[in-house]
């Protein structure tokens, strides 16, 4: 059920990495807006979700279960595409950068931050990497899908209608996703708040301390890899329609793309179960 729950609301949230597949569409209705304004919006997005990952998130699942936090999720990026669609009918592109950059981005990250939690509870301690891998890539597997849906309702009912659509479809599936976390029977939350005298005398904090050098090269490097995947991403279904490909072709882009994203994080992450990590980023 846990795992249940984390896939579900990471296939929700991979709709995030579809952005590529409303900018033309976008474009069009911003009058004079260049790619690259457009491409701000999603570096917008990337910026917030990544604070809402590794800051906000840690907070909240200190506070609240993880039912309230997902649910919260949802609904935060129902609200987040529909106010998208309000900047798109309107033509204002401030509201474009606070729906899709910072509500649609802190939705996404809180909620992908809660998935990757999940996958270190001591339930999954033998298969942790077969666990990470599935909860991580139904993210991909999430734009994989919806991207040439998103296309086609692009095609039918336009831009705007079409963020409507999607802005009301998570909110509505709040309800199935609090009632998986809340079939797990969580009763606690994910991590409890510690203060600083807590965490200094805590052995993992401490390691990580003692291997801050190594740790903040490896960020280096990690970011390096998850920039060419962002950039490839942010743009594929531009790409496609830039030759030619119309609706659910110019969406099958973004769909390849994040198969083959999927597939790796599955493959990782249950080669992680078998050899060292180590050996499978080296190789």
């Amino acid at each position: 059920i846990i795992l249940a729950g984390a896939i579900a609301l990471n296939l929700m949230l991979g709709i995030f990495y579809c952005w590529s597949c409303l900018v033309p569409a976008l474009e069009q209705v911003f009058e004079g807006a260049t790619r690259a304004t457009m491409s701000a919006v999603f570096s917008a997005g990337t910026l917030v979700f990544t604070l809402a990952t590794s800051v906000i998130g840690p907070e909240l699942f200190s506070i609240f279960l993880p039912a309230p936090v997902a649910a919260g999720s949802a609904v935060l990026t129902g609200v987040g595409l529909l106010v998208s669609a309000f900047a798109a009918a309107t033509g204002s592109l401030p509201l474009l950068f606070v729906g899709y950059g910072v509500c649609f981005g802190a939705s996404s990250g809180v909620g992908y931050g809660l998935t990757v939690q999940l996958s270190n509870l001591p339930v999954f301690r033998s298969n942790k990497g077969v666990a990470t891998g599935l909860i991580i890539s139904s993210r991909a597997a999430g734009a994989m899908l919806f991207a040439p849906v998103i296309n086609v309702l692009i095609m039918q009912v336009g831009i705007v209608r079409t963020m409507v659509v999607m802005g009301a479809a998570f909110i509505a599936a709040a309800v199935p996703v609090v009632v998986l976390f809340r079939m797990a029977d969580f009763q606690a939350p994910l991590s409890a708040r510690r203060g600083k005298a807590a965490k200094a005398e805590d052995s993992v904090d401490a390691e990580l301390a003692r291997l801050q050098g190594i740790m903040f090269v490896m960020r280096i490097v990690l970011g390096c890899g998850v920039f060419a995947g962002l950039m490839i991403t942010a743009h594929a279904a531009t790409f496609a329609a830039n030759r030619g490909a119309q609706g659910a072709l110019a969406g099958a882009g973004v769909s390849t793309v994040n198969l083959f994203s999927a597939l790796g994080r599955i493959g990782g992450g249950a080669l992680c179960d078998r050899v060292s990590p180590a050996v499978v980023m080296t190789y």
